[in-house]
């Protein structure tokens, strides 16, 4: 390890949209005398390239479906993601997506390590709130907004260990600039403030 402390994100995307996006923008400006990342995903693409890119150090783990049928795949992960844990040297566990969440948390409580639970989206379509059932598992669970959060909430209230933290942008790629006068014209904006959104709008969004 070149930091003082190895921090694993285990992820489950390869290629690279809104979350993965968010994971490269930390990573730009971790503290690396403070912390080594780690990142662990199914395979390799485009995410784990750039996080190459980064100096992140990047290992493989495709991680079963949490079903009945997948118990020894699930068992053989498990034992794979504790040795690497201990042989890294692993200070925290930070997991995305139910299969890895529990995966991480179980490892996580015969390693020692805490782990943090990182949450960007609503269930939808009769999907079920698996995070949600085993909330007790991890030490902490990151959410972007109050709405994931409020997922959590019990008897009225979010728990302590569940936190908000909203997207970050980096000001120094995202700056105002000079309004396009012809804009300002064709919307009649003159005056006004206007606030514009690019999304990927989905049925889930």
């Amino acid at each position: 390890m070149t930091g003082r402390s190895a921090i694993l994100y285990l992820h489950n995307k390869v290629n690279i949209s809104g979350g993965e996006r968010s994971l490269l923008n930390l990573w730009e400006s971790l503290d690396r005398d403070e912390w080594t990342p780690h990142l662990m995903l199914p395979g390799e693409g485009p995410f784990s390239q750039a996080a190459s890119g980064l100096d992140v150090k990047v290992a493989f783990l495709p991680v079963p479906k949490l079903e009945a049928a997948n118990l020894s795949s699930i068992a053989t992960c498990a034992r794979t993601l504790l040795r690497y844990c201990r042989e890294a040297g692993i200070r925290i566990i930070h997991s995305y997506t139910p299969r890895n969440n529990v995966l991480a948390a179980l490892v996580g409580r015969i390693a020692g390590i805490p782990v943090v639970w990182h949450e960007r989206n609503i269930p939808w379509g009769g999907e079920k709130d698996v995070s949600r059932w085993f909330h007790l598992l991890p030490q902490r669970i990151l959410c972007n907004s109050g709405a994931v959060a409020a997922r959590f909430c019990m008897n009225g209230r979010v728990p302590d260990k569940v936190r908000v933290i909203h997207n970050g942008v980096n000001l120094t790629r995202f700056r105002p600039g000079d309004a396009d006068p012809k804009i300002i014209a064709n919307c009649d904006l003159k005056g006004r403030k206007v606030v514009g959104l690019v999304s990927n709008l989905s049925r889930r969004k």
